[in-house]
């Protein structure tokens, strides 16, 4: 960032960890330089975990910088008093006003300092915001809610992972308790667990293949209910076959689809996911390299899919610009649709902090193959808006034969429009999401005056299916549609639209829940883990249902807006936290009758081949029997570590598929099993493979 910025503004010269002009001097931060300090600064006792010195609740935050950042804070502070003022740089968002102010505060800083707010990395973009540089001061509740958010996440955090931790966990086995994690985590658990109770039932559908005389369609039989008895069905089916039926409704109805909306960061991610089968932290990453290294988007980590009226000109120079590239073949249409009276995309209301990503006018030219994957994903959204809608024309029709009434969903394509840009992928094909199956057919001229005979018929055997798992693209999906879960009548209006996290925090929370064993993800699938479902079902039994409440963390989230634009009351905000603190760690001591053992917060990875329980959990550096058998393996063998299949077949059968190993020679590979019999201190028996030549 730094970099860019003295390139954009020219004239600088490079010292150790700066850049220097006769006007400016640029330094940076590596992320967060400063944090809210550790329980243990306030007091040495808090080193120790202890239920009974729970709640640690701070009359004052203090803050602290790690012992790596002290080098470049020193600097920081050196450089600060040869200025007069200070331009705050960072991300234009919550996350970016924190980084900041926290160096600011620490460093005790005095200097009136201006606020660099803007959404690309382009030279000119960086020039216009030089020459529009905000009072800083205009982002003091921007930094409100970004301090409340860190010391909500702190308060709850900090107290409820030592209260859970304390009581259920132990050495080696720390229960993370998140503002935002908890919650996430029960989603997944409260999906899967209506998966693994699911039963699925058997019923019958009747269909009938109808002719006009022109004209063949296929409709199904219409009851109140699922018809569960296959005689029954069998007899429609017998009964309507040869006979004529004559059609007794008729809607046809002419429609549009619009492009679909320019990307936030969770689209982006869930669509990465669903089409690439990127894992969210990679798309985030390939998104912010597309940014900051190489400027060929806009900012990434935004939650707007919509932009504002001076972005259109823009929009359009890039349309232009992408003509004359390798993405020609996309880059047709008319500029005509992108304008101000399209509220499919240009939505000034709509946009928070930043507009919705699309291209730069800086066409890349050497992306490597994934962050080409992402590019394309993102400059085929953009070029869909300079396209008409789809248009098509749905067809319900209601046929009777003897008495039994048949329905048939046609969707007849008229003109694909902006779907020419996706023509060769499957996910952008039309389909009905509804329970009723639809027909897809081009030139239907279907007369309703006529009647239809039935050819043939048929009995349809059909299982009912259990709700999807999460992958990590319906999860982002549904933490950004979390309000619309809210089963209150009088709050699912009102709260539609709040979500759970932000773009820069989901990706994280994902992947927290991963490193803390907490899920896992088998196929894409995520599913929780036993420690996971362990901690759910536990705050559940001890009433703190709000704790892994999707909604309210929500709520919370929502109040946290409304702090960012001066709407709220921060002092309100903390109040609450530091409630709901202080109920978290009462209901912990207090719930001496829970009877969940310590040992349901353990991950089980296989069966023990000595006791034949399933018993074998991992230690730090090995895996082990926590019945106290003498079974020890060692995670890291020649140098590899064990994959949960190579451990699964240890197990099961004394022995790893074949593996291939570096040679210690450094002359090739090899390739080899490792056996569990005849091991020693952790170390497995080797059984090399012979290759073919």
């Amino acid at each position: 960032m730094g970099r860019k910025i003295g390139e954009a503004l020219g004239g600088f010269s490079k010292d150790n960890g700066y850049l220097r002009s006769d006007k400016y001097i640029i330094t940076w931060a590596f992320g967060h330089l400063v944090g809210l300090a550790n329980p243990e600064t306030y007091d040495p006792r808090y080193k120790t975990w202890n239920l009974t010195d729970l709640p640690i609740v701070p009359h004052s935050f203090k803050l602290i910088a790690s012992a790596s950042s002290k080098k470049q804070l020193g600097l920081i502070k050196e450089l600060a008093k040869e200025c007069t003022s200070i331009v705050n740089c960072t991300d234009a968002a919550r996350e970016g006003e924190a980084i900041f102010r926290y160096i600011y505060e620490y460093l005790n800083l005095r200097q009136p300092f201006k606020r660099l707010w803007i959404s690309s990395l382009t030279k000119e973009a960086i020039r216009e915001g030089f020459s529009k540089l905000k009072d800083g001061k205009d982002y003091d509740d921007l930094y409100k809610a970004a301090r409340c958010r860190g010391e909500a996440d702190w308060l709850i955090g900090m107290n409820g992972t030592r209260a859970f931790s304390t009581k259920f966990g132990g050495h080696n086995n720390v229960i993370s308790i998140g503002r935002v994690q908890t919650p996430v985590l029960a989603m997944i658990y409260d999906r899967h667990q209506q998966i693994v109770n699911f039963r699925s039932e058997t019923y019958f559908t009747v269909k009938a293949t109808l002719q006009q005389e022109s004209i063949s369609y296929t409709g199904t039989l219409q009851t109140n209910e699922r018809m569960i008895d296959m005689n029954v069905a069998q007899k429609i089916s017998e009964t309507i076959k040869g006979k004529v039926g004559r059609i007794t409704q008729y809607d046809a109805k002419n429609n549009e689809d619009k492009p679909p909306l320019l990307y936030d960061l969770g689209l982006l991610q869930s669509d990465a996911n669903k089409k690439l089968n990127f894992p969210a932290k990679k798309t985030l990453e390939i998104a912010q390299q597309l940014y900051e290294q190489i400027e060929a988007i806009s900012y990434p980590r935004t939650n707007s899919n919509y932009v504002a009226e001076d972005n259109l000109p823009i929009m359009h120079h890039i349309f232009d610009q992408l003509k004359n590239t390798k993405y020609a073949i996309y880059a047709t249409g008319d500029k005509a649709y992108v304008n101000p009276t399209n509220k499919n995309i240009c939505r000034p209301e709509k946009i928070e902090d930043h507009h919705a990503i699309f291209p730069t006018d800086k066409i890349p030219n050497d992306l490597t193959v994934d962050q080409e994957k992402i590019y394309l994903l993102i400059v085929k959204r953009f070029l869909a808006h300079f396209h008409p809608p789809a248009k098509y024309k749905t067809h319900k029709i209601f046929t009777t034969v003897d008495s039994h009434i048949f329905q048939t969903n046609i969707r007849e394509n008229i003109s694909p429009g902006w779907k020419t840009l996706y023509k060769d992928e499957k996910e952008h094909q039309e389909k009905d999401n509804s329970v009723e199956e639809t027909d897809l057919r081009t030139n239907f001229a279907f007369n309703p005056k006529e009647l239809a005979f039935c050819m043939d018929s048929e009995v349809k055997k059909n299982l009912t299916t259990p709700p999807s798992h999460y992958t990590e693209g319906t999860l982002i999906d549904g933490m950004k549609r979390a309000g619309r879960s809210i089963l209150d009548e009088n709050l699912k209006d009102e709260m539609s639209d709040i979500q759970l996290g932000t773009p820069a925090t989901r990706t994280d929370i994902i992947e927290n829940l991963k490193s803390k064993e907490y899920i896992v993800v088998d196929a894409k699938k995520l599913k929780p883990t036993a420690k996971g479902s362990s901690l759910i079902e536990a705050v559940r039994k001890m009433d703190l249902h709000v704790l892994a409440s999707p909604e309210m963390t929500a709520l919370w989230e929502q109040r946290l807006g409304l702090i960012a634009k001066g709407q709220a009351s921060s002092n309100a905000f903390s109040e609450l936290v530091v409630k709901f603190t202080q109920k978290i760690v009462q209901k912990v001591k207090e719930d001496s009758a829970l009877d969940t053992p310590k040992d349901e917060f353990i991950n089980t990875l296989g069966k023990c081949p000595e006791c034949k329980e399933e018993s074998i959990v991992a230690d730090k550096s090995y895996y082990k029997c926590r019945n106290s058998c003498q079974i020890r393996i060692n995670k890291i063998q020649l140098g590899k570590e064990l994959t949960s299949k190579n451990l699964l077949d240890l197990l099961s059968v004394g022995k790893t598929a074949a593996i291939t190993f570096k040679s210690s020679k450094g002359k090739g590979n090899y390739k080899a099993k490792l056996l569990l019999e005849g091991s020693e201190n952790g170390r497995l028996q080797i059984e090399f493979v012979k290759t073919k030549k």
